[in-house]
């Protein structure tokens, strides 16, 4: 998409039917922080890719997350 406008025009075409019929859009392969930035200014909603977060276990996306107390509730 970055260095073809074609598939970038495939891009924006898919993005607009999937809004024209109330979807939101996800783009996958989000590599670079170019290819994140071109895919919000065509308007896809969602993206995912190695740039975003590398693949996990979906075990962990549901471990309650261990919080380090902040500086401001140490000190107040």
């Amino acid at each position: 998409m970055m260095q073809d406008e074609m598939d970038a025009a495939m891009v924006r075409a898919i993005n607009d039917i999937g809004h024209l019929i109330g979807a939101r859009t996800i783009a996958e392969f989000v590599e670079s922080d170019k290819i994140l930035e071109r895919l919000a200014r065509l308007g896809v909603d969602y993206g995912q890719g190695h740039f975003i977060s590398t693949p996990r276990p979906i075990e962990e996306l549901f471990k309650p997350e261990r919080r380090k107390p902040s500086l401001s509730l140490i000190n107040s």
